[in-house]
C-alpha cells in the first residue's frame, strides 16, 4: 500500500531555504503575528494608538527648533516642518523594523521551543507591523503636505510619485536585512547587539534627514553617500517635492546594496535559526 507523506524531514544544509509556499501555508500565524505586535505596542498607555502621531510629530517639531531655528540649516523651497517629517516617519520605520528584529530571537525563545514554523516568520511580521504604522503616519504627511499647499508653498511632487511604493518596498527589505543580520549576530553574544544599535542610532547623523544631502561637504558626502539608506530617502523627496540631490546610479546603488544585505541577512538568520534555541 502506497503512504501519501505531508511532511518531509531533511538534514539542514549549510545555505538555508526559504519556500514562498510554506511561508503562505502560515499566513494566518503571520497575521495573528501582526496583530499581537499591535496590542503589545498600546498595551496600558494612556493615550493609545495616538502616539502613532504624537511621537513624528513632536520629533519634527523639536528638530524644527534645533535644525531650523537654533542651526539655520535650510531646507530650499521645501518648509522645513515637511522636510523633517518626511525624513522622521522614513527612519523611524527603519529604525524600529531593526530594533524590534534584533531581539526576536530573545523575544520569541519560549515560542521557538515548543512549536515548528518558519522563524524568518517572526521578523516579516515585525516587518508588516510596522509597515502599517507606517501608512498611517503617510496620511498625516499628507495632511501637512496639503495644509502649506494652501498656504501658498506651491509644492509640486514629482511623477515619480508613482513609483512611491516600490522606495517603500525597498526600504522595508532593507529594514529586515539589517535587523535580520543583528539578530544572527547577537544570538549568541548579547554584546553585539548592544554595539550595534548604538551604531544605528548613529547612522542616524549619517542619513540625511535634518539636512539637503546637497549641503554635505564634499569631504563627508562620499562617507554618507555610502549609506544604502541615503539613496531611498533622497528619492523619496525627489518624489514628494521634486528636489533633492539623488541620480539613477547613486539610487541603483541603494537598491542593489539592499538586495545584497538581504542575501546576507536571510542566509545568516537561517543559519542561526537552527541551534538557536540551545544558546539562547
Amino acid at each position: 500500500m502506497k503512504e501519501n507523506w505531508s511532511w518531509e524531514i531533511k538534514p539542514a544544509s549549510r545555505i538555508p531555504e526559504i519556500k514562498i509556499s510554506e511561508l503562505w501555508q502560515y499566513k494566518d500565524l503571520l497575521l495573528r503575528f501582526v496583530k499581537r505586535d499591535h496590542i503589545v505596542s498600546y498595551r496600558q498607555t494612556i493615550l493609545g494608538p495616538l502616539w502613532v502621531f504624537l511621537e513624528p510629530l513632536i520629533a519634527t517639531y523639536v528638530y524644527f527648533y534645533v535644525f531650523s531655528g537654533i542651526l539655520k540649516v535650510s531646507t530650499g523651497e521645501v518648509p522645513p516642518q515637511l522636510f523633517f517629517l518626511s525624513g522622521i516617519i522614513l527612519w523611524t520605520y527603519f529604525s524600529d523594523v531593526v530594533s524590534s528584529i534584533s531581539y526576536s530571537f530573545y523575544q520569541n525563545a519560549s515560542i521557538f521551543a515548543k512549536v515548528y514554523f518558519p522563524r524568518i516568520l517572526v521578523p516579516i511580521s515585525i516587518n508588516v507591523s510596522k509597515l502599517s504604522r507606517l501608512g498611517i503616519q503617510m496620511l498625516m504627511l499628507i495632511g501637512m503636505y496639503i495644509y502649506f499647499n494652501v498656504n501658498g508653498q506651491g509644492l509640486k511632487p514629482s511623477w515619480y510619485l508613482l513609483f512611491a511604493p516600490v522606495l517603500i518596498l525597498f526600504t522595508a527589505l532593507l529594514s529586515l536585512a539589517v535587523g535580520l543580520i543583528i539578530a544572527a549576530l547577537s544570538a549568541r553574544y548579547r554584546d553585539l547587539q548592544n554595539l550595534m544599535m548604538f551604531i544605528i542610532r548613529l547612522l542616524m547623523f549619517a542619513t540625511p534627514i535634518f539636512y539637503p544631502f546637497a549641503q554635505v561637504d564634499e569631504k563627508f558626502k562620499m562617507i554618507i553617500g555610502l549609506n544604502p539608506l541615503t539613496p531611498l530617502l533622497e528619492a523619496w523627496r525627489v518624489m514628494l517635492f521634486g528636489s533633492g540631490a539623488v541620480n539613477g546610479l547613486h539610487l541603483l546603488y541603494g537598491i542593489v546594496s539592499t538586495l545584497v544585505l538581504l542575501v546576507i541577512g536571510v542566509i545568516a538568520f537561517g543559519r542561526v535559526e537552527q541551534n538557536v534555541i540551545d544558546t539562547i
